[in-house]
């Protein structure tokens, strides 16, 4: 594939990735009747660590529908490390394929971490490991083991990251003209899109536990205002959204969650993955005609 996607039928003890390259069990097709979510993201969506199936944030909304609901299915299309290039793609060219009623795109942190504007990221504004990514595509491997394992082997010494107002705008338009063309190419075929911007650690005045604040602290405070700084740009551009569904900005959700949600600066331990979900059904169950 031209862009990241999964390699189908991977079977692991707590990753099942089926037939589509989506994580979890096989979608159900021949019932026309059914509701279809897809939920497409990073690894925030896909589920970072060692989470089952069961424990993503898009499993624990499917679980919440289906109790009142049983037609409605909640499909996992995360991709660990995707930006909104890769989203565009595969909504595009896989998703839309698979006959949806709803899309909802959950992103923001790598397209600020990552800065990409085509194959490559902007030269000179951020970490330049680009080509760690592109190593880690090839071998599927989890998260967790790239970061702690992988990533300390090859890279010696990180660059600082430094805010730029330019190229961070430049990050933000471009994500929103791919938001803008997701929502066009849906509409079209009247599928319902909801864009929302994911929270991280550096973004929210969330009360920290101690664990949180050792996490924000590994990275300098220079690094932390670059990644906060950029990723204001994108909430701006959320707000010029106008043919989606409906736009959320989540960065601020957990500003009133005083237990522990963040077991680094992006991906959510099992408390924030269902806090995440209690907030996006309570969102999207009105664009959904029950029955």
């Amino acid at each position: 594939q031209p862009f990241t996607t999964i390699a189908p039928n991977q079977q692991l003890k707590t990753i099942n990735i089926n037939s589509d390259g989506f994580r979890g069990s096989e979608i159900n097709l021949t019932t026309q009747e059914n509701y279809r979510i897809f939920v497409i993201g990073g690894s925030a969506v896909f589920g970072s660590g060692m989470y089952t199936d069961d424990e993503t944030f898009p499993s624990e909304l499917d679980n919440k529908f289906k109790q009142k609901y049983d037609y409605i299915d909640v499909i996992n299309a995360g991709i660990p490390n995707i930006t909104s290039f890769d989203e565009l793609y595969n909504i595009n060219e896989k998703i839309i394929q698979l006959d949806p009623n709803m899309i909802v795109v959950y992103d923001g942190a790598n397209d600020v971490h990552y800065k990409r504007i085509n194959e490559t990221v902007i030269s000179g504004t951020g970490d330049d490991i680009s080509s760690i990514k592109d190593f880690q595509k090839y071998l599927r491997t989890p998260v967790v083991l790239y970061r702690h394992v992988l990533e300390p082997m090859m890279t010696a010494e990180k660059p600082t990251y430094h805010y730029d107002s330019e190229s961070a705008d430049l990050v933000a338009s471009l994500w929103h003209k791919r938001m803008t063309e997701i929502c066009t190419i849906s509409n079209e075929k009247n599928i319902e899109v909801v864009v929302i911007l994911q929270p991280t650690i550096y973004h929210g005045i969330k009360p920290f536990t101690d664990f949180e604040n050792s996490k924000l602290n590994e990275w300098d405070s220079e690094k932390n205002t670059a990644y906060k700084k950029t990723f204001e740009h994108l909430i701006q551009k959320s707000k010029e959204l106008n043919n989606c569904s409906l736009v959320l900005d989540f960065s601020d959700v957990f500003d009133n969650t005083h237990e522990g949600v963040y077991f680094d600066s992006v991906h959510l331990n099992n408390l924030g993955n269902k806090i995440i979900a209690d907030k996006i059904y309570e969102k999207i169950l009105p664009l959904i005609s029950l029955r």
